[in-house]
């Protein structure tokens, strides 16, 4: 779509001071990093008022909630769904962007914005008033300083490798890819290699239901199976397993929680898409759900610095200052 290509030339070009011989972190923001329901939250201002945007390494385009896009009178246009579909991990699909403007997150500031817009039901109170996702998040270098509650933007023209200034003598690493706007990487989880996506917007951590009863033989009649948190959707989230160990780069994060994640988005594609081409396995459109999502309640235990440009996770445990 070609109103997101332009937001995104803007970021670029707001986002890219040129230091020539000196290649260490640049700061360009640190903003103070808040919790709701075990989401990253931070402050926003649109136009001169602030707002509660969550950081969702695990989403594709940033979005804004529909009460905020009335509340500033902001013009919305469709999605042309003819070339693409955004779900989310209840099946819902995006119908409508909006043109934000005048965007700061602290001294980092853009005049254009195009947000995917979010509906919610009548009545129902958003957690937050939008999402920060990919789009803007992979043209910079993001570390999550939960010591210090602090999540700080830092510029992509440093050294490879000399990023983590916290504890530069002892820290873990780990490879991933760029797949579909989200951060791939493996993990090893009770002795099995499991493909894994780092979601900051996804409270739990999560493991897809079947992956779990094929690979891991867990499923709802396992012993020791516990029941979601109240409020939780049950049928999108059925019930929760701690498992021995899950690790990656040498740091290991023993007897994790992980929910099981019924599979909603193959749902709801089957249910929107009766067309054979659909399902070509050259083609048809590719709907992939990972073996894993790393979530709040494991990674938010992490110092964690996410660096887009070498496709590197750098982390090491929270040590409180």
């Amino acid at each position: 779509m070609r109103g997101f290509a332009l937001a995104l030339l803007f970021v670029l070009t707001a986002l890219s001071p040129s230091w020539a011989d000196d290649c260490s972190l640049k700061e360009y923001a640190s903003l103070d990093m808040g919790n709701v329901e075990n989401r990253v939250v931070v402050p926003v201002t649109i136009g001169g008022k602030e707002f509660h945007f969550m950081i969702d390494t695990g989403g594709v385009y940033s979005s804004i909630d529909e009460d905020v896009v009335a509340a500033l009178g902001l013009r919305i246009r469709p999605l042309d769904t003819r070339y693409f579909e955004l779900y989310n991990t209840s099946g819902e699909v995006a119908a409508h962007y909006a043109d934000v403007q005048d965007f700061a997150l602290g001294p980092i500031r853009l005049d254009h914005f195009n947000m995917i817009v979010t509906d919610h039901k009548p009545g129902e109170k958003p957690i937050v008033d939008g999402v920060l996702a990919p789009d803007f998040l992979s043209k910079v270098e993001v570390d999550f300083d939960f010591a210090n509650h602090k999540l700080n933007f830092f510029s992509q023209d440093h050294c490879p490798g000399k990023v983590v200034y916290w504890s530069p003598s002892s820290f873990a690493e780990a490879d991933f890819k760029y797949s579909f706007s989200h951060i791939v990487f493996m993990m090893t989880l009770d002795g099995h290699d499991v493909e894994t996506v780092l979601d900051t917007g996804s409270p739990r951590t999560l493991i897809s239901e079947n992956f779990s009863q094929r690979v891991m033989g867990v499923d709802e009649k396992t012993p020791g199976v516990e029941s979601p948190p109240d409020g939780d959707d049950k049928e999108l989230i059925p019930f929760g397993y701690r498992f021995k160990s899950l690790s990656a780069g040498g740091l290991a994060i023993n007897n994790p929680l992980i929910y099981i994640l019924a599979d909603r988005v193959k749902e709801a594609f089957r249910k929107n898409h009766n067309d054979k081409q659909d399902y070509d396995p050259v083609y048809g459109t590719n709907i992939t759900v990972p073996d894993v999502i790393l979530g709040y309640n494991v990674w938010s235990k992490l110092h964690l610095f996410v660096s887009y440009k070498e496709r590197k996770l750098y982390f090491t445990p929270v040590v409180p200052h």
